[in-house]
């Protein structure tokens, strides 16, 4: 759920595999329809 990140740094440091979660039902987006310009973060 954290993005693609966790995957980037693996493979930069070589590791095959990582330690993963599932979620029974995906949490609601925090944003729906707004202008990246007007996020937050």
């Amino acid at each position: 759920m954290d993005g693609m990140h966790r995957a980037a740094k693996a493979a930069m440091q070589k590791i095959d595999s990582l330690p993963a979660k599932q979620f029974r039902q995906d949490p609601e987006p925090d944003y729906v329809g707004v202008d990246p310009d007007d996020l937050p973060y």
